[in-house]
């Protein structure tokens, strides 16, 4: 029989890093594999698709038969969420109506057992998920220079490139620079007299500065076709990525 369940216990933990994904539209698609859950937005831009990643670890429970693939409203989870805790509830169940596939319940516990089930409606979906994260070549930076370089490039195509020893990001207007020699980025899998160069955006303004403050680091993974994924870690088993496609057709990497 098919089955699909996680709990989070403290719910703060996925309550608190959900509104960032808000800014960009009040539907996710979540996607749910043996071994990691995604929540995704793969409809907001062309020219991105962010998502927030968590392994297994991450969950007090978590069993997962096969990959899953749904849809349901963001605002609604979040309000459930964020309603649940101010009573609270610290804990979460999520599972799915695994026979019509039509409605996720969280049912939500207190530390006295008391329990109260939500109802969320699954929406029709279209995803193209495919291939796998190369984290062979990468170049990382402080996520406060991150919010630098979105503040003063402030631009929808931000052009990046990097050798074995520094990173460059700029427009038509400005250029930032980072040196490995200075400490001011870690860089690996470049040969000698190797470049690379990838284009990100930071459109909306406030989400990217949003997302970013939520960890100390961000960090750049070149793929083989030349698109880059964006990783903000938020701990051993939780973070946001952003997949930045190297031409408008979207392609988005599995997570496993």
């Amino acid at each position: 029989m098919a089955m699909l369940k996680f709990r989070v216990n403290p719910l703060s933990g996925l309550l608190n890093p959900t509104p960032v994904l808000s800014h960009l539209g009040e539907e996710v698609d979540i996607r749910v594999s043996p071994l990691k859950l995604s929540l995704m937005l793969p409809n907001f831009s062309p020219s991105f698709i962010a998502g927030l990643q968590m392994t297994h670890e991450f969950f007090n429970l978590y069993i997962s038969d096969r990959t899953y693939q749904f849809r349901f409203s963001l605002r609604k989870f979040y309000t459930f969420m964020y309603r649940m805790e101010l009573q609270g509830f610290s804990s979460m169940l999520f599972t799915v109506d695994m026979k019509r596939l039509l409605s996720v319940y969280l049912t939500f516990e207190n530390n006295n057992a008391k329990r109260e089930r939500r109802r969320l409606k699954l929406l029709a979906y279209d995803l193209d998920l495919d291939g796998d994260i190369e984290y062979t070549t990468f170049v990382s930076i402080d996520s406060r220079d991150f919010r630098r370089i979105a503040s003063e490039l402030n631009s929808r195509s931000v052009s990046v490139t990097f050798t074995n020893s520094r990173v460059n990001f700029f427009n038509k207007n400005k250029e930032i620079t980072f040196s490995k020699e200075e400490n001011q980025c870690v860089i690996g899998g470049v040969e000698e007299g190797e470049e690379f160069r990838f284009i990100i955006t930071v459109h909306p303004l406030v989400f990217f500065l949003d997302l970013s403050s939520q960890s100390k680091r961000v960090w750049f993974l070149m793929q083989r076709d030349f698109s880059c994924i964006m990783i903000l870690p938020l701990g051993l088993w939780q973070q946001f990525w952003v997949y930045f496609p190297s031409q408008c057709h979207i392609h988005i990497p599995l997570f496993d």
